[in-house]
């Protein structure tokens, strides 16, 4: 809920600055690590943006994958959830780095 109430004010608050006075879409890309249900996150603008400039939103999520890169050798890897661990095939004693799935991203705002 305070995910979605931060990007509502910041969005709102960008529109207006921009002389807006309604948003009609806003373009998410969401790291999966950020644990954001798409459904939730869509009933949750839609009770959150009421009585805002950006009631009746229309939003979009593209979910981003957990992708780390080993320190080593520079493979990248998806991480894998049923797994738990990352690691580096050809180098599992190896340090890795995240390189994708914890951003949550404001891509575009659609306003008129």
């Amino acid at each position: 809920m305070a995910v979605v109430t931060s990007i509502i004010d910041a969005v709102c608050e960008r529109a207006q600055e921009e002389g807006a006075t309604k948003v009609v879409s806003i373009d998410l890309r969401i790291g999966e690590m950020r644990d954001i249900h798409v459904s939730l996150l869509h009933k949750y603008f839609e009770f959150f943006a009421r009585g805002t400039i950006a009631e009746g939103v229309e939003v979009t999520a593209e979910m981003v994958p957990l992708r780390y890169r080993c320190d080593r050798c520079g493979r990248l890897y998806d991480y894998d959830f049923d797994d738990g661990t990352p690691f580096c095939e050809d180098h599992p004693e190896a340090s890795v780095t995240v390189v994708s799935g914890t951003e949550l991203i404001i891509e575009k705002i659609g306003v008129i």
